[in-house]
């Protein structure tokens, strides 16, 4: 099956919110940046003044204003680091091309193949498929502008993530 698509840099921006969350190393990070702010707030809280459901607001307030923070931040970052780079080979037209041997990816930078060995994993959300040619990189396909039904998204998900349980069982 071969598909056609562009990429936006919204395309590249969503992936990256996807993805990052569900990094091991990334919640861990979450998990050590609450732990901090929460001690801080307790340590600073006072129980005869502020009952603990005002303790308890002002933490998940806090905690919550501190992540947005570091998301704002993490976006400019890979805006102004990564824009350069997309405009030259990923903001462009993709040609993709799904078979039993693998994929291939073309444009006009550069050709691309991999079998399905290689692949590590195939995944999906609502907007988008995603097939991930290592562990924090992956060809962002919007279903929205690649396909005309919902039947043909999920046609081509269902071949390809198909094709890459099998390879990945034997």
């Amino acid at each position: 099956m071969e598909i056609t698509y562009k990429n936006s840099f919204f395309d590249v921006m969503s992936f990256h919110v996807y993805h990052i969350p569900r990094m091991t190393s990334m919640r861990i990070f979450i998990l050590f940046f609450i732990s901090l702010i929460v001690y801080d707030s307790y340590r600073t809280w006072s129980p005869g003044e502020d009952s603990i459901f005002v303790f308890i607001a002002s933490t998940l307030l806090y905690a919550a204003s501190c992540l947005m923070f570091l998301a704002f931040a993490e976006f400019l970052f890979l805006a102004i680091c990564f824009l350069p780079k997309l405009k030259k080979g990923g903001i462009t037209e993709h040609k993709m091309l799904v078979s039993e041997a693998g994929i291939v990816e073309e444009t006009k930078f550069n050709r691309t193949e991999h079998t399905w060995e290689g692949i590590a994993k195939v995944s999906q959300n609502r907007n988008y498929i995603f097939i991930y040619i290592s562990q924090h990189a992956a060809h962002v396909i919007p279903k929205n502008r690649t396909f005309d039904d919902v039947y043909q998204v999920e046609s081509f998900f269902e071949n390809a993530y198909s094709l890459w349980r099998v390879a990945v069982r034997r």
